[in-house]
C-alpha cells in the first residue's frame, strides 16, 4: 500500500483552523483603510468600484432592469393585443370592461346568447353599467334583438329603444332573422325607422357577431377612405355586376343593353319590346330581365 506523503500533521491543522476562525477579511481591510490617508482611501475605493466584482455587480443589475422593463412590456401586450385579448374575452376570465377601448362591452343580461362564441377577432367582456346589449364605441351602440323574440314580446323592442335614445349618436338594430314570417320584419323596421336607429338584418349568430366586431374595428376610421372608393367606381363595371346577376346574362349583353338604353334607369324601364330589338338578346331572356325589375326581392 503506498504512502501519502501530502499529509500534514494533525496539530498543524488544527492550529491553522483556530487561526482562520477568527479572521474576518472585510474588519481587517476596513481597518488598514482607516490607518492610510484620504488619498490612498480614494484611490482605492476607485480601484474597487472599476474591478471585476463591481462590473459584475453592474451587470446584475442591468440585467435585472431589462427583465422587469420586458415582463412590464409583456404585459401590456397581453392586455392591449387582440389575439390574447379575444381569448380572455371568449373565456369569460374577469376583465374589466373599462380598462381598455379596444374591448366590446357586454351587457351582462346578454349571457347565453349564441352570438358570443363567435366574437373571436376583438376583445370583449362582461359590464353591469350599460343601457345597449353592446357598447362598441364611446358614441355607438347595439341592440340585438330576434324576429322570434319580437313575435313574443312586441312590446320589448320600443322599451328599449326609449332608454338609449338620447345616450348614443350611433344606434344600430341587429336583428336576427329566425323566422320566414314578413310581418314581424316589417314592424321591426317601421320602429328602427321612426325611431332613428339603424337596422341590420343577419340570419345567423356568427354573422350577427361579424357585426359587432366590424363595428368596432371601424370606430376610429373616418369615411374618407370609403369617398375614394366610391369616386374611383367604374360605372361600366357596377352596371355589369348588376345585371349580371340576372340568370343567363352576360357581358355581352350587358354591352347590347348599356348601348341601346345608355343607362340603368332606361334598362329598368324599359318594355319588352324594347328588350326585343336588341341583338343577342332571344325571348326567354327579354322576359328574365323585365320580371327582374318588376318582382319583389327575395332573400
Amino acid at each position: 500500500m503506498m504512502q501519502r506523503h501530502d499529509q500534514r500533521p494533525e496539530h498543524t491543522t488544527k492550529e491553522s483552523k483556530k487561526s482562520t476562525r477568527g479572521h474576518n477579511p472585510r474588519k481587517a481591510q476596513l481597518a488598514e483603510r482607516l490607518n492610510q490617508t484620504p488619498q490612498a482611501v480614494a484611490a482605492a475605493s476607485s480601484s474597487d468600484a472599476s474591478g471585476p466584482a463591481a462590473s459584475k455587480r453592474r451587470r446584475t443589475c442591468q440585467y435585472n432592469n431589462t427583465s422587469s422593463s420586458s415582463s412590464h412590456n409583456t404585459s401590456t401586450k397581453s392586455i392591449g393585443g387582440s389575439s390574447i385579448g379575444s381569448r380572455i374575452g371568449s373565456n369569460n376570465l374577469n376583465f374589466s370592461a373599462d380598462s381598455s377601448d379596444v374591448t366590446i362591452k357586454v351587457n351582462h343580461l346578454q349571457r347565453g346568447n349564441p352570438l358570443l362564441k363567435w366574437l373571436s377577432n376583438v376583445p370583449w367582456a362582461y359590464s353591469k353599467k350599460i343601457d345597449a346589449d353592446y357598447q362598441v364605441g364611446r358614441s355607438s351602440c347595439v341592440l340585438f334583438l330576434s324576429v322570434k323574440y319580437h313575435m313574443l314580446h312586441p312590446k320589448y323592442l320600443l322599451t328599449r329603444m326609449g332608454k338609449l335614445r338620447s345616450k348614443f349618436s350611433l344606434r344600430v338594430l341587429l336583428c336576427q332573422v329566425d323566422r320566414s314570417n314578413d310581418e314581424p320584419l316589417l314592424d321591426i323596421s317601421r320602429l328602427a325607422f321612426v325611431n332613428g336607429w339603424t337596422l341590420i338584418c343577419a340570419w345567423s349568430a356568427q354573422e350577427c357577431a361579424r357585426y359587432v366586431e366590424t363595428l368596432k374595428a371601424y370606430e376610429i376610421k373616418s369615411a374618407d377612405s370609403l369617398k375614394k372608393k366610391i369616386d374611383k367606381y367604374d360605372k361600366a363595371k357596377v352596371l355589369e355586376g348588376i345585371l349580371t346577376t340576372i340568370r343567363s346574362v352576360n357581358t355581352r349583353d350587358v354591352n347590347t343593353l348599356t348601348a341601346n338604353f345608355a343607362t340603368l334607369d332606361n334598362i329598368m324601364q324599359a318594355n319588352m319590346e324594347s328588350l326585343a330589338i336588341c341583338p343577342g338578346l332571344g325571348p326567354k331572356k327579354v322576359k328574365r330581365i323585365y320580371q327582374a325589375f318588376r318582382q319583389p326581392f327575395k332573400r
